[in-house]
């Protein structure tokens, strides 16, 4: 164990022994590693935990503008030469490192200790920009207790809609910036391709999106069928570029037991636009949130579900009398469980199935507790080859159903 503080050139004499450190693991990896996953954990949080010390010194050469002692007009001119990252992916990397040496040291500590990555790091970063400090402070332990439960793309959510709802001029703000960036542009090469990109908003992407998986993902694909899925999109996308000039018929099939569509979620509160009320959200979108004016043009003309079990309302519990979801069901699996069920896999509903955590041939019933979406891949892997998945709330989901079993009532969204 290490005790003591280093300065000066013993510092340069512990970079020269971890650095002679890797070169010993390297050889030694190289002669025939024995596939130790103990040794792969301890090494990836040596590497978050290294990545860590690198942030805090790119912020002291930042502070300190000593990067020109290297022929450096700026530190983040000095982090792209070091890394090869772009020069807008280094002006990132130095920000990100003040922020950590900064009012975001908590987060930087954690980082150090390699019990987060640096794309949590940055996940806090971004959610938590444009909050005052005071706020930040406030909610900082609880963010950080956030980041070591969860995912880095599960965390950027969350706390972009708790950010939002703490700071309503946070909320004016990010919807100006994704204003800014919303646009497409479409270019022919000299070949007589094209080329396509662009940002689209919340509200496009969630009417394109469905419309295109509906085409790429829905039924049996043809074993004879070798594109790749960009290959599909695209195709897909010339398939409705038709229609839109030739409307005698549809060729968008349907979706699931529904039609593609947009499922916005909003609590009566919200619509009222009382104070402190969440947010609109969009079905399948990981940070999609809807101004209220956004909500009431979408709500004009729009079908109204209520979704519940009590008498008068749509069922979502209908036993053995069905086997496959109705349509309720459906929205209700899309507002509840918003993308697929699995640990670490965000892809949305109209990429997604509603799967029988107890198989309907076990006896499962189709009931809205039974029901969860699986994206086509993990709903292959259950069925296809017997494989145990965890969901994002750490339940084990395999052909049997969930390891902990569910109560009667809805559990709400399994992760």
């Amino acid at each position: 164990m290490l005790t003591g503080v280093l300065t000066g050139p013993a510092l340069g004499s512990a970079v020269a022994g971890l650095r002679h450190a890797v070169e010993l693991l390297r050889a030694s990896l190289a002669t025939g590693g024995d596939g130790d996953p103990a040794l792969a954990v301890e090494l990836l949080k040596l590497a978050q935990a290294t990545d860590g010390l690198a942030l805090r010194q790119v912020a002291s050469v930042e502070l300190f503008a000593t990067a020109s002692s290297m022929g450096h007009h700026s530190t983040a001119a000095l982090v792209a030469a070091a890394t090869g990252a772009a020069h807008a992916s280094a002006r990132s990397t130095v920000v990100l490192a003040e922020r950590l040496s900064g009012d975001l040291r908590p987060v930087g500590s954690l980082l150090e200790a390699g019990r987060i990555t640096r794309a949590h790091a940055h996940a806090i970063r971004h959610g938590l920009r444009g909050l005052d400090a005071a706020t930040v402070a406030d909610v900082l332990p609880a963010v950080c207790d956030a980041a070591l439960l969860i995912d880095p793309t599960r965390l950027d959510r969350e706390l972009r809609e708790r950010a939002q709802a703490l700071s309503p001029t946070l909320a004016d703000e990010a919807r100006r910036r994704l204003d800014a960036r919303v646009g497409v542009s479409l270019d022919e090469l000299p070949d007589g391709s094209g080329h396509l990109r662009g940002t689209l908003s919340p509200e496009c992407l969630a009417t394109l999106r469905p419309l295109l998986d509906s085409l790429v993902f829905s039924g049996e694909r043809d074993p004879a069928d070798t594109r790749q899925v960009t290959r599909r999109r695209h195709d897909a996308l010339l398939t409705l570029a038709r229609h839109a000039s030739d409307c005698s018929s549809s060729p968008v099939p349907a979706r699931g037991s529904s039609r593609a569509r947009i499922v916005i979620t909003a609590s009566l509160a919200t619509v009222r636009d009382l104070p402190g009320a969440p947010a609109a959200t969009i079905a399948g979108n990981l940070h999609a949130l809807l101004t209220r004016e956004q909500l009431l043009r979408h709500t004009c003309d729009a079908d109204l579900h209520l979704l519940a079990r009590r008498a008068g309302t749509h069922r979502l519990d209908l036993g053995r009398a069905i086997r496959t979801a109705t349509d309720p069901q459906w929205l209700a699996l899309m507002t509840r469980d918003r993308h697929c069920a699995i640990a670490g896999c965000y892809r949305p509903p109209s990429q997604c199935q509603a799967h029988h955590a107890i198989h309907w041939a076990h006896g499962g019933p189709s009931d809205l507790h039974n029901l969860v979406l699986l994206c086509h891949h993990h709903h292959h892997a259950v069925h296809d080859q017997q494989a145990t998945l965890t969901s994002h709330d750490g339940r084990a989901l395999s052909p049997a159903g969930w390891a902990s079993p569910t109560s009667s009532t809805d559990p709400g969204p399994p992760r």
